[in-house]
């Protein structure tokens, strides 16, 4: 049974250019990204019904009704720096109302050399503009009185909608987004190879060599974007020991169209041989 090669890449062709633009508005959407998490929010003090009578939580003399002591960090998780002069106005965190806050600190930032500003007031604080490159994190201990608080970030950063908050109650399963992408990257390496054939042997694929190359520069970049997410969504730090998963499916996706492709140009080839034999004996 043959293929029509031709109708099938047609197809891929025609799904490209609804993935591939979508995939690059994505990667542009999230090329620049800040997110406040919260790490920890712990209670001092017990509750009233069970806490020690004579137990009391104070700083400077001063007496803490209901203390909280919670560590939050803002990250750059895109794929873009956020320069200082983006900022229109510093990033605000606020605690919601019921909650005051008493003190707060920059616990650690990475890299070490990223230096950090804090003002506090008693509902929110603020951090000063500061150049975020990605994967920067400056992680933020508070010590709040009052109520459980509620940290709400915002700020207004050229090219940044809003301020994503992950809370340690709200966080989803990261799954659903492992198994998106993971399924997007793959679909983009295997069009990445496929025109990489029509590239290399032209006559396997009628399409233009300009053609392949531009569909495959579209697919290596909606492929990395794809992948850079799968690792962000599972926490995975991208280094040479946990890369080799992705190594390996590369190679197998690449045999496998190589194969494909050269199979129908085997059986052509077998084909001319055994006319030529025919042929000769003809002609003998």
């Amino acid at each position: 049974m043959r293929h029509d090669w031709k109708f099938v890449v047609m197809l891929l062709v025609a799904l490209a250019g609804i993935v591939v633009p979508i995939g690059l508005w994505q990667f542009d959407l999230g090329a620049k990204s800040l997110t406040v998490r919260l790490v920890s929010s712990v209670a001092l003090q017990a509750a009233k019904t069970t806490s020690i009578p004579d137990l009391q939580v104070t700083i400077d003399g001063v007496e803490i009704a209901s203390p909280y002591l919670s560590t939050i960090e803002l990250m750059n998780d895109g794929a873009k720096p956020v320069p200082r002069n983006d900022f229109e106005t510093p990033i605000e965190i606020g605690v919601g109302s019921g909650a005051r806050i008493v003190r707060a600190r920059i616990s650690h930032s990475e890299p070490e050399g990223l230096v950090a500003e804090l003002v506090t007031t008693p509902q929110s604080i603020k951090l000063k503009p500061l150049l975020l490159n990605p994967e920067d994190k400056v992680a933020i201990t508070i010590l709040t009185s009052g109520k459980l608080p509620a940290f709400i970030p915002h700020a207004r950063i050229a090219g940044i909608y809003s301020i994503k908050f992950e809370g340690s109650a709200t966080n989803e399963s990261p799954w659903n987004a492992v198994i998106n992408n993971s399924a997007i990257a793959i679909f983009a390496l295997i069009l990445y190879f496929i025109f990489g054939v029509a590239v290399a042997r032209p006559s396997a694929i009628r399409l233009t060599r300009i053609l392949s190359i531009c569909t495959m520069i579209a697919c290596a970049i909606l492929g990395g974007t794809a992948a850079r997410r799968v690792y962000e969504a599972a926490e995975i730090e991208r280094n040479f020991a946990n890369m080799w998963p992705v190594f390996l499916i590369i190679l197998v996706i690449a045999v496998t169209v190589f194969l494909i492709f050269l199979r129908p140009s085997s059986r052509s080839s077998r084909n001319n041989r055994g006319q030529t034999t025919v042929s000769r004996r003809a002609c003998q």
